[in-house]
C-alpha cells in the first residue's frame, strides 16, 4: 500500500510533468498578408530585445537585474536562430547599443517606436484575434528607421520571467502547489511591417521550464514553435560546383 508521502510525491511529479512544457498562450496570430503561399517578408531586423526577471520569495518580488542582463544575449541569439531556420534573412541591426549611444537622433527614434509598440501591445493582448484581421498597426513612423527601404519587417521580443526562491519552493512542495516551485516565463514576439507598421505576426508564449540557460536550446525551440505559422522565406539558391570538369 502506498504511503501518504509517496502519493504526495507521485502527485507532485505528475503536476510537474504537465507544467514543465512550452505553451503558446494565445496561439499564433498572423496578418492576412502572411497567409498567402509566398511570404512578403524576407529581410528582418530585430529591435533591441528586452528581458526582465524577478525572484518570487516569501517576502515578495525582487528584481534580478544581473541575471536578466546575463540572459539577454541568449534571447538575442535564439530569436535570430529561430528566424533563420525559416530561411528568413536577419540583417545586422543598426540599432545596437553602441550605435544608439553615438547617434542621439536614432536613439530617440528607436525609443519612440518601442514606446508606441508597448502601448499597442497592451491593446493587442486584449483583442489578439484581431491580428488575424489586420487591425493593428504602428503607422508609417516605422519609416524613420527604414529610410533606405532595405528592411521588410521589424521584430520585437520582450521576455518576462519569475524564478522561485528556495523558501518558496520548499513551501510549494509541502502544499503540493507547482506554481510555487517552478519558474514562469512569458515571451512576446511581434513582427511589424517596416514600411507601413502593420502588425504581421503576434505570439505570446508561456514556458514553465528555465529558458535562460546558456545553451539556449529550450528557448530556441520555444521561439520556433511561436513562429511556426510565419511563412518561410525564399530558399537560397543551390550551390554550384565551380570545379572544372576534365
Amino acid at each position: 500500500m502506498m504511503t501518504k508521502f509517496r502519493l504526495r510525491n507521485l502527485a507532485l511529479i505528475f503536476l510537474f510533468t504537465i507544467f514543465l512544457t512550452h505553451i503558446p498562450a494565445f496561439g499564433q496570430r498572423i496578418h492576412p498578408r502572411l497567409k498567402k503561399p509566398k511570404a512578403e517578408i524576407n529581410r528582418l531586423v530585430v529591435l533591441p530585445v528586452e528581458v526582465s526577471l524577478t525572484k518570487d520569495g516569501m517576502k515578495g518580488g525582487e528584481p534580478l537585474e544581473k541575471e536578466a542582463a546575463a540572459a539577454l544575449p541568449y534571447f538575442e541569439k535564439a530569436i535570430v536562430t529561430a528566424l533563420t531556420s525559416k530561411n528568413l534573412k536577419v540583417l545586422d541591426s543598426p540599432f545596437k547599443k553602441e550605435a544608439l549611444e553615438e547617434n542621439e537622433k536614432l536613439k530617440y527614434a528607436v525609443a519612440d517606436l518601442v514606446r508606441d509598440y508597448k502601448q499597442l501591445q497592451a491593446l493587442i493582448s486584449k483583442k489578439y484575434k484581431d491580428v488575424d484581421k489586420g487591425r493593428f498597426s504602428l503607422g508609417d513612423k516605422v519609416l524613420l528607421l527604414n529610410q533606405d527601404d532595405e528592411i521588410d519587417a521589424f521584430v520585437f521580443l520582450h521576455a518576462f520571467g519569475t524564478k522561485k526562491s528556495g523558501g518558496k519552493k520548499a513551501l510549494g512542495i509541502v502544499l503540493l502547489n507547482p506554481f510555487m516551485v517552478i519558474p514562469t516565463y512569458a515571451v512576446i514576439v511581434t513582427i511589424a511591417d517596416a514600411r507601413n507598421g502593420d502588425i504581421l505576426a503576434y505570439n505570446q508564449l508561456i514556458s514553465f521550464s528555465d529558458i535562460t540557460k546558456e545553451d539556449g536550446k529550450s528557448l530556441t525551440e520555444l521561439l520556433k514553435k511561436g513562429l511556426k505559422k510565419v511563412p518561410n522565406g525564399e530558399s537560397p539558391p543551390p550551390a554550384t560546383d565551380t570545379k572544372s570538369k576534365d
